[in-house]
């Protein structure tokens, strides 16, 4: 007979499953079924951050290699250089701004289902966080804020150099 489950004890999906099985009743293989569900969009959840991540990365990468590949040739116009780093620190911040919206719409989801669950440990978690938060035990900033800084940095000094290049000749 398996072991039974209480709500302070950490369990796993299969745990769950297993413990569905042998009670044979519609009720558990429901939660049973739920605790699947809920495991598999949690993995899906970690898929899409790994994504987000490896965005950041290529982005980095690009604007990088490109700054340094300048570095090479020093009699460079840096007009064409700078005009491509602020598209693409655009479409790194586009990018960000999607994986970020994505991440809130599966959290959001996953909560709902984990409503459902025996335990809740990423409610758990969160109501933690935030109340460490509001006792200033942790910094209020997001690092969801802090992703976008580099590329907006990237992208104003961009701007600031093509408006300058382009406005220098007609400025006395």
């Amino acid at each position: 007979m398996p072991k039974k489950l209480t709500a302070s004890q950490p369990i796993a999906a299969s745990q769950v499953e297993a413990a569905a099985r042998a009670s044979g009743s519609p009720a558990a293989e429901r939660q049973g079924d739920i605790s699947a569900i809920h495991a598999t969009y949690i993995n899906s959840i970690l898929v899409a951050e790994q994504r987000r991540s490896q965005v950041s990365t290529i982005y980095t990468s690009l604007l990088t290699a490109g700054i340094g590949g300048i570095g090479f040739k020093p009699d460079v116009d840096l007009l064409f250089p700078a005009i491509a780093s602020l598209i693409l620190c655009t479409l790194w911040v586009a990018k960000v701004r999607y994986f970020q919206a994505l991440a809130t719409v599966k959290w959001q989801t996953a909560l709902r289902l984990e409503e459902r669950l025996i335990a809740s440990p990423f409610s758990d978690e969160y109501r933690l966080i935030k109340q460490a938060r509001k006792e200033k035990r942790y910094s209020r900033r997001r690092f969801a804020d802090m992703e976008r800084i580099l590329p907006y940095l990237i992208g104003v000094l961009s701007a600031l150099y093509i408006g300058h290049r382009l406005l220098a000749p007609i400025l006395p």
